[in-house]
């Protein structure tokens, strides 16, 4: 999976270079999804201004949940409205995008009544994040970001009954929703 990533990281590090202000969010991402269901690992995102309060950008994140045995990569559009106060900016974002995951298990078991494969295939789905934080008014400034997020996904069941030849399956789209919180360090290019 991350060397499918690679390619969308060299063009968050092109649009940051290109743009002659900007910002480039770089920390640690934590996610809590209801009950004992959380989330964590980290962000990387552009932020490329179009007007004096407005910005567009690209940005990745690298989760890991404790409900899914794979990574979750959300890959997804920024755009923040900032509104600067005396030595604080404060934004509010709409990251959405996609979140990329891939799990797949099969075993085969053995009843009375005949040998059944089961096998089971997890992956991404939409992506979502809003909210609101505050920086710094400096060049490398810390951030932080409390944001309500959606993490899509689809599962696919699949029961054949291999001495029949008959197969069944069940897909199910799910969307975990839940409180995230990042903080990082700000990287603010100037003119």
């Amino acid at each position: 999976m991350m060397r499918k990533l690679i390619p969308f990281f060299i063009l968050i590090l092109a649009l940051q270079s290109k743009a002659q202000t900007g910002g480039l969010q770089a920390g640690p991402v934590l996610t809590f999804l209801g009950k004992s269901e959380k989330g964590y690992g980290a962000e990387l995102i552009a932020n490329i201004p179009v007007e004096k309060k407005f910005s567009i950008g690209a940005g990745v994140r690298l989760m890991k949940f404790n409900s899914e045995p794979n990574l979750y990569t959300p890959v997804f559009a920024t755009f923040k409205l900032s509104v600067a106060a005396n030595k604080v900016i404060y934004f509010f974002n709409i990251d959405p995008g996609y979140g990329i995951h891939s799990f797949h298990n099969s075993f085969i078991y053995e009843a009375m009544n005949g040998k059944f494969q089961y096998e089971f295939k997890n992956s991404g789905g939409f992506y979502l994040g809003t909210g609101a934080g505050l920086r710094l008014k400096s060049k490398a400034s810390p951030y932080i970001n409390l944001q309500y997020s959606m993490y899509g996904f689809k599962y696919l069941m699949k029961a054949a009954e291999l001495s029949l030849l008959k197969e069944t399956g069940y897909i199910d789209h799910r969307v975990t929703t839940g409180i995230t919180l990042t903080a990082g360090i700000w990287l603010h290019a100037k003119k």
